[in-house]
Formats: C-alpha cells, structure tokens, sequence
C-alpha cells in the first residue's frame, strides 16, 4: 500500500535527491540483521567537495509500515535543506516479523555507522541530527537517548548534534 502510494507521489513531485544504498553489517548480538541505509544528495547541490552535516531520517508508519523506495513522500518536508544536508534514511526492522527492540537497535546502529563513516560518504560527522515523524520521533527519541547513555560509559562516544521529534 505504502509503495504504491509512493510510486503515485513521485509520478506528481519529481525526485530531488539521488539514492545511494549504504549497508550496516549485520552485528551478532542483534540477531545478524543487516540494515540498510537510503542516502539522499540532493541533485542540483553545489559540487564543491565540502563535508555537509548530516540528517538521519527515521520514517512514521507505526514501526509496520515500510518506507517508501527512492525517498519516501514523507521527505519532502526537508525539501526547503535538501541542498544543505545528507539525508539518510534509515530501513529500521518492522513488527511483527520483528520483535522489540530490533527496530530502536537498528537505528541505533545506523546512528552509530553514519557517525563513524560520515567523511566517507560526505557527511561532517560533528553535524550529524536525527529526525523523525509519528513512530520515527518515537525511534528518533529512543537512538538520542541511547546515545547519550553511551556517551556516559564510552571512551568512545557518538556524539550527535540533536535529535528532532515531529
């Protein structure tokens, strides 16, 4: 249902961003599930080699609901920074295949790669927020929280920026 109305969206509102697949390796304690990262440039971005903070997006859908493919609809309210960010979206384990806490441990785990990897990618690491809508702040809330109760107890901590609920 999601995917078609997706596809219907993108035939009205023509794509901003180009899509590049980023994959967590799968970590034994949570299972050995891979999670899979959208990464969204924006198209018409000025080219000049600068790192740019990153935004990682965490979709609604009540934690059943997939994300749509190639930038989901719900992205278009970070249209007006598309050109100023990296938006990476983050393919969190639905229920009921998926029992708690596989989806707050996903994201999390993307949290934690995107920091890691962000010169990699492009992304400046010490500009990194997370941002979600109706679940996804649910998700957005619970990988901040997790973050700075690592930051506590890391000689390593992930440092983001902020985290953003809508």
């Amino acid at each position: 249902w999601r995917a078609a109305r997706t596809t219907a969206w993108e035939r009205v509102v023509p794509r901003r961003w180009s899509v590049e697949l980023l994959r967590v390796p799968a970590a034994h304690e949570d299972g050995g599930r891979e999670v899979l990262i959208h990464l969204h440039r924006w198209r018409n971005a000025s080219n000049n080699k600068q790192l740019l903070p990153v935004v990682l997006w965490i979709h609604g859908g009540g934690m059943v609901l997939p994300m749509g493919e190639h930038g989901d609809s719900q992205l278009r309210i970070l249209e007006p920074i598309g050109p100023h960010v990296l938006i990476a979206s983050v393919q969190y384990s639905l229920a009921p295949q998926h029992q708690c806490p596989a989806a707050p441990t996903d994201v999390f785990r993307a949290m934690t790669w995107l920091h890691k990897h962000a010169a990699t990618v492009g992304g400046d690491a010490n500009a990194m927020s997370v941002l979600g809508v109706s679940a996804g702040a649910n998700l957005a809330a619970v990988g901040e929280h997790t973050s700075k109760a690592q930051r506590c107890e890391s000689p390593n901590p992930l440092h983001t920026s902020r985290a953003f609920t809508m």
